[in-house]
């Protein structure tokens, strides 16, 4: 992207070939040259620049908005464990829904496995949750936990007994084992993200 493309030599001269400072001013992202080429040497630089939206709230310029929508399916090319550093950081980003009307509109989300379910159901009922929280969400709505995307959650244990339980309790009806076995907390969560998703 041409607003990752400024450089400064030892000497404190910089060098702005592609107009990156102009970009980053208009808070644009623009691919280098061609889009189509750019995505397709690499259809991580799709989740980066979804990346940069979520986290400084960027926009994409026309062309390459356009381009992205055309050539999102490149995406089911990457592993799992290839997109998961860029789709944390997107999660954690300050302007994450800002991020999530991009992938949705873009269809970038229908090339997400497991939470793409999730991010189309946020993107319709959008309200702030925890990364843990999305997470059990889509693994219950795909009635299992992911081991590949398990590295996402900041306690995978607790979000694994959460779906677990969710799963195998989708009305919330809780005996008093249960609430010993689990614990209050999990069993509000566990119904909590039943409620959330219907």
């Amino acid at each position: 992207f041409t607003i990752n493309a400024i450089a400064m030599s030892y000497a404190w001269k910089l060098t702005d070939a592609y107009r990156g400072f102009e970009d980053l001013k208009k808070k644009k992202i623009r691919t280098i040259g061609n889009p189509k080429i750019r995505f397709t040497e690499s259809p991580l630089r799709m989740l980066i620049a979804i990346r940069f939206i979520s986290e400084l709230g960027f926009n994409l310029e026309s062309k390459t908005g356009r381009v992205l929508k055309q050539k999102s399916k490149l995406l089911a090319n990457l592993e799992i464990s290839e997109m998961i550093d860029e789709i944390r950081r997107i999660l954690q980003g300050k302007f994450f829904k800002k991020a999530l009307k991009v992938m949705v509109s873009s269809g970038v989300y229908k090339r997400i496995p497991v939470l793409k379910y999730e991010f189309k159901r946020l993107a319709n009922a959008f309200r702030p949750v925890s990364i843990d929280t999305i997470l059990a969400s889509s693994f219950i709505q795909n009635k299992d936990f992911s081991e590949s995307w398990a590295p996402l959650c900041q306690n995978p244990e607790r979000v694994r007994t959460v779906v677990e339980l969710a799963l195998a309790q989708p009305k919330g009806k809780y005996n008093p084992k249960d609430l010993f076995n689990y614990g209050l907390d999990i069993c509000l969560e566990a119904n909590r993200i039943n409620n959330m998703l219907k």
